[in-house]
């Protein structure tokens, strides 16, 4: 596994993105390996938002080195 998926909230926490979060969360938010491949018509996991959360995905190397530093 070379990426893993970070929700909007905890990358820009961690400065992996510029985006503008109105409430910085207190707990960093991952989800380990690749979304499914299903394409249930109720489930999110098959796409890029979980909950109505966008998960984009960061190479780990970056996203370890974030929260170490």
């Amino acid at each position: 596994m070379d990426r893993i998926r970070v929700s909007a909230a905890t990358a820009s926490l961690l400065e992996l993105t510029k985006w503008d979060v109105a409430v910085k969360p207190t707990t960093l938010y991952l989800m380990v390996g690749e979304r499914c491949n299903g394409a249930c018509r109720y489930c999110t996991q098959g796409r890029d938002f979980l909950s109505r959360v966008r998960w984009p995905p960061f190479p780990v190397e970056d996203v370890i080195s974030r929260i170490d530093g």
